[in-house]
């Protein structure tokens, strides 16, 4: 995805999908933290080799049994030095799942917002011009 492989790439997707494994290195290993490099693997079906925060994955009930864990180099080295079709096909079942899991987790963010967002407009108008004054930032137009 973008300049890094001698062309300029615009689709994120384009540029994993050809692949069965992909190593995902988060920011930083924090129990509630997953960044779009995990859902980039699922939206893809290529299997994740991942160093980060495995509670957040594991609360938002994906099948971990489609994801390889690793905690340090060593493990790392072990997990690639295993890789082979046989592995993307032993995992494949749990990567589609984890795909469709993926898709129910948008539809439930996207559920939340449109709720409290109704939730707001049922404000009363002296109770929407209290709420803008004290929460500007969450003004819906």
């Amino acid at each position: 995805f973008g300049s890094g492989v001698g062309e300029y790439l615009y689709d994120k997707q384009k540029s994993l999908s050809s692949y069965m494994f992909q190593v995902v290195i988060e920011s930083g290993k924090y129990p509630e933290y997953v960044s779009e490099k995990f859902f980039d693997c699922l939206k893809t079906n290529t299997v994740p080799i991942y160093w980060g925060g495995r509670e957040a994955i594991e609360k938002m009930r994906f099948d971990t049994d489609g994801i390889l864990f690793f905690d340090n180099m060593d493990e790392l080295g072990k997990i690639l030095n295993g890789l082979s079709v046989g592995k993307y096909e032993e995992c494949q079942p749990h990567t589609e799942t984890n795909r469709e899991r993926l898709v129910e987790v948008r539809n439930e963010m996207k559920r939340e917002f449109y709720f409290d967002r109704v939730r707001l407009s049922a404000l009363t108008t002296s109770d929407d011009l209290r709420f803008e004054e004290t929460y500007p930032h969450l003004r819906f137009e």
